[in-house]
């Protein structure tokens, strides 16, 4: 995976903790840059609409000049944590909301985080 990230095919986001504000060591994502390669790697029966839309919201907010991470809250996971100039904004992404259960799922960190604030 090194090689890839070295040649710019994939690219790594280290695991951030949020109460802590520190890398964590583990449990790193990988994005891949070119949806071509993703198509080759995983059967089309296997696409998976979330994935992309999560890729292509980690290239956007590198692209507008965020250094961006994977947020870890307790036993929850912030899709994204972008930092830019030491202000923090949290990301999260998936295709559909409309089910209670995702909503719910994908909320829960949020929520924490904005108990924390105040």
């Amino acid at each position: 995976m090194e090689a890839l990230s070295e040649s710019f095919i994939f690219y790594k986001a280290d695991r951030f903790d949020i109460v802590g504000k520190q890398l964590l060591k583990t449990n790193s994502k990988w994005f891949i840059v070119d949806f071509g390669l993703s198509g080759y790697i995983l059967p089309w029966q296997r696409y998976v609409l979330g994935f992309s839309i999560v890729n292509i919201v980690y290239f956007e907010l590198l692209r507008h000049g965020y250094q961006v991470n994977i947020g870890k809250l307790g036993n929850t996971e912030v899709d994204f944590v972008a930092r830019n100039q030491n202000a923090y904004t949290y990301f999260q992404v998936t295709a559909d909301m409309t089910g209670d259960e995702t909503f719910a799922r994908e909320m829960r960190p949020l929520e924490s985080i904005q108990l924390q604030r105040y």
